[in-house]
């Protein structure tokens, strides 16, 4: 049975196929499609894939792992994990599905929704430290470079959006 902490960690780690997605981790995605919703006759929300991928190792011989791994992944898909009338499955689902809703509302300008596709990869991932208040001044919006990491520059830092930097800077 899934407690709150079981449902905390599949909540946290629900889009973590997202990374996975964007550095073009090799996955056979044919294995996986049953999890993707169908949308104007093609398969979308592509990264739950490789969410369900990341859980493979875990997931393989340890059933608490599965159900974690079944709950993250099926976030665009509920059916996929649980129908209403298994009521507690189906219960958790509609949880992680409100919370990504929710979070997904909070770093997503209105016009997000029609970017062209494959765009996400070119979209800078925004800094949650950013949203951290401490009791004094709000920071500015900051959010990382897309570019290859070296350990020999900044490029693990986020910079203020619209800042131009060499390697990957930001065109807004």
């Amino acid at each position: 049975m899934i407690d709150v902490y079981d449902m905390a960690l599949a909540g946290l780690l629900h889009d973590i196929g997202k990374l996975m997605q964007r550095a073009e981790v090799d996955i056979p995605k044919s294995i996986y499609e049953s999890r993707c919703p169908v949308y104007q006759s093609r398969i979308s929300h592509l990264h739950v894939m490789w969410t369900e991928h990341f859980f493979k190792l875990l997931a393989e011989h340890d059933p608490w792992w599965q159900e974690i791994a079944n709950l993250a992944a099926s976030h665009h898909k509920p059916e996929a994990y649980a129908n209403a009338a298994d009521s507690e499955k189906y219960w958790l689902i509609q949880c992680l599905i409100l919370g990504d809703r929710v979070s997904s509302m909070w770093d997503r300008a209105p016009d997000d929704e029609e970017i062209q596709r494959g765009a996400y990869k070119c979209k800078p991932l925004s800094s949650i430290f950013t949203d951290v208040c401490l009791g004094g001044k709000n920071s500015k919006k900051n959010a990382y470079r897309i570019c290859a990491k070296s350990p020999l520059d900044d490029s693990a830092f986020p910079l203020e959006l619209g800042t131009k930097k060499r390697l990957g800077g930001f065109i807004s």
